[in-house]
C-alpha cells in the first residue's frame, strides 16, 4: 500500500505552532498532508515521524493527532495523537529560537536543508562543525524564517553538527550525517 500522514489538531490553543518531519522530509505548519508517500508491504513499519509543538510563550494543554492511510483506501488508517503540555517558560522559549528542523536528507550526499524560524535576533547564521567543534561552514541568515539549503559536496563523509546561532549564541544544533555515494 501507499501510505500518506495528515495532521489534524484535535484541540490545539491558538498561538501554538505544530512541526512535523516524515520520511527525511520537515514540513512547515500550513502543511497538514504531507506531499511524499511511502509504499509498505505487509508486515512492515516505519518510526520517522518526528512531531513537535512551539507554543510561543502559550501556556496550556494542545493536541495533535496524526494519521497514517492508505492512498488508494483512506478508511485503512491508523492514528497517533500527541498530547502536549506547555509551561508559562520553556527551555526553548528563554531564547530567539522557535523552530529549527534536522537536517534533510540526513544522510546527505551533496545538499541538506534546513527549516528554521526565529523570532528575534539581529545577527543569524548557520554554522556546521566537525566532531572536533572546529566550524567547516558558516551561512549567514537573513529571512526570519526560511529553508536554507547547505552545500556538503566539499565535505568528506562523516558526522557533523549544524547549529543556528542569533546574536552570537547557540539557539539549536541537530546532528547531520555526510555520506557521499
Amino acid at each position: 500500500m501507499t501510505v500518506k500522514v495528515n495532521r489534524t489538531f484535535a484541540d490545539t490553543l491558538p498561538g501554538h505552532t505544530s512541526y512535523y518531519c516524515w520520511q527525511g522530509a520537515c514540513f512547515p505548519p500550513e502543511t497538514s498532508l504531507s506531499p511524499n508517500s511511502l509504499l509498505m508491504n505487509p508486515q512492515d513499519s516505519d518510526s520517522t515521524l518526528e512531531a513537535d509543538l512551539q507554543p510561543s510563550g502559550i501556556a496550556g494543554d494542545s493536541r495533535v493527532t496524526y494519521c497514517f492511510f492508505d492512498s488508494d483506501n483512506p478508511s485503512d488508517s491508523a492514528c497517533v495523537t500527541f498530547n502536549y503540555n506547555a509551561s508559562p517558560v520553556g527551555i526553548n522559549e528563554l531564547n530567539a529560537l522557535r523552530f529549527m528542523s534536522a537536517p534533510y536528507p540526513n544522510p546527505a550526499d551533496q545538499n541538506a536543508s534546513v527549516i528554521y524560524h526565529v523570532q528575534s535576533g539581529s545577527e543569524m547564521k548557520i554554522v556546521l562543525s566537525n566532531m572536533l567543534g572546529s566550524k567547516v561552514k558558516e551561512i549567514n541568515l537573513v529571512e526570519k524564517k526560511s529553508t536554507v539549503i547547505i552545500p556538503t559536496s566539499d565535505l568528506r563523509n562523516g558526522i557533523y553538527y549544524c547549529s543556528i546561532i542569533i546574536d552570537g549564541k547557540i539557539s539549536g544544533t541537530k546532528k547531520l550525517i555526510i555520506n557521499h555515494k
